[in-house]
């Protein structure tokens, strides 16, 4: 985690349960109280979370590309340089039509 200038980033690599061999790098940014969790690797992704915001974000599944929309009803935010938790609700859309409704905590602690 590295907190500089307002901005929180927080790096950390995920492996896919069916094939734990192959990893993917995921960056969670979080600035001005717009949170972006950008996962680089086999199945990219770039999501874009802003409180009462609707956003537009590409998606790369193992079957193709899609555009998704995501509207965020909250992001709450606690964390200094020790840690702290990010929590974000969110529902996501397929042209325009709810899909379904999310929530996720984020801990991260000081090593």
């Amino acid at each position: 985690m590295k907190i500089q200038g307002g901005r929180t980033t927080i790096t950390y690599p995920e492996y896919p349960e069916e094939d734990p061999t192959k990893s993917s790098q995921t960056v969670i940014t979080l600035e001005n109280g717009v949170l972006s969790i950008d996962r680089r690797g086999e199945n990219a992704s770039h999501l874009i979370l802003e409180q009462g915001v609707r956003h537009e974000c590409l998606y790369t599944t193992p079957v193709g590309q899609m555009f998704i929309g995501i509207f965020t009803d909250r992001i709450e935010s606690e964390i200094d340089e020790r840690g702290g938790e990010i929590k974000a609700a969110y529902q996501l859309d397929f042209n325009r039509s709810a899909v379904s409704y999310n929530e996720f905590n984020i801990s991260v602690k000081e090593k």
